[in-house]
């Protein structure tokens, strides 16, 4: 609510103003990196007087702080590449008698995306890995090498990264919750094409377009139970051979809920419901498959 100092570069040529805000204490030095395949920027910055470093990632438009390192007293961050290791190293002390050195693999260690991971879903083609982490809100998205199955990172989705609902989408941005909380399950459609994951506390199915060649995963849309569906508790979902139908087990409805999907947008629709193993009559398909 109040104006920011101007910065203009050495060569006149552009001007800068604070884009982001976050507190230490004792700032004692930083790190900026990267790691080759992904298209972010990662730093760690070092607190003299506090018994934590801070590691933060730049979504587009500032720094949001991502995870706190615990270590006393940080006074030095590297970063070490090899031709097989990418490793972030934090080093401490406290006082003249003793001191830390943390040592990290980069984008995975330290990276709170993986943490509490809950699912992985392989791409048809085999090229890409998604990995759904319950705990850190988020899913990672891993090229896969074809001959010896290595892995690196292609792309993190996570609250942070989430781009809004386009317009006319099934869910306005209001009604959708809050993405990629309480995440249970991931399924990919047979064709690639997209992405859906669970999400049990908002009693909804997330929906992402998956680009076919760099992995990367936009989000489109979420279907949230109206009270009609009797998708409540949603927690692991599956899609049929034909792609033509997800279904969806819920545990706190005690039911089996059956979409419709769009073969074409990815799109869902409620189509059935059956609870304790009875099937609601108002809700009984009358569409036919071909």
């Amino acid at each position: 609510d109040s104006p920011s100092p101007l910065y203009i570069a050495t060569d006149g040529e552009a001007v800068f103003t604070l884009a982001s805000y976050i507190a230490s204490r004792r700032a004692e030095s930083a790190l900026l990196f990267r790691t080759p395949g992904v298209e972010k920027t990662f730093m760690v910055i070092t607190q003299r007087e506090s018994p934590e470093a801070l590691f933060m990632l730049w979504n587009g438009t500032g720094v949001v702080l991502e995870k706190r390192v615990a270590i006393e007293a940080s006074r030095a961050v590297g970063q070490l590449r090899t031709d097989t290791s990418d490793l972030v190293v934090i080093g401490g002390s406290n006082g003249a008698r003793h001191g830390e050195v943390l040592v990290y693999q980069t984008l995975l260690d330290i990276l709170p995306g993986l943490d509490g991971p809950e699912s992985v879903e392989i791409s048809p083609d085999g090229k890409h890995v998604y990995v759904l982490s319950r705990n850190s809100h988020s899913i990672v998205a891993f090229l896969r090498e074809q001959v010896n199955g290595s892995l690196s990172l292609a792309d993190i989705v996570s609250p942070s990264t989430l781009q809004p609902l386009p317009p006319g989408a099934p869910a306005p941005l209001a009604d959708r919750g809050y993405p990629l909380r309480s995440m249970t399950s991931l399924a990919m459609s047979g064709d690639g094409g997209f992405m859906y994951a669970i999400g049990v506390y908002d009693n909804a199915v997330h929906t992402w377009s998956r680009d076919r060649t760099t992995g990367v995963l936009t989000y489109v849309a979420a279907l949230v139970d109206d009270g009609t569906m009797h998708m409540q508790g949603p927690h692991t979902l599956h899609i049929a051979a034909s792609g033509l139908r997800v279904f969806v087990a819920c545990t706190r409805g005690h039911s089996i809920v059956v979409l419709a999907r769009d073969a074409t947008t990815g799109e869902l629709t409620h189509l059935d419901s059956t609870i304790n193993g009875e099937r609601v009559v108002t809700s009984i398909a009358t569409d036919v498959l071909p």
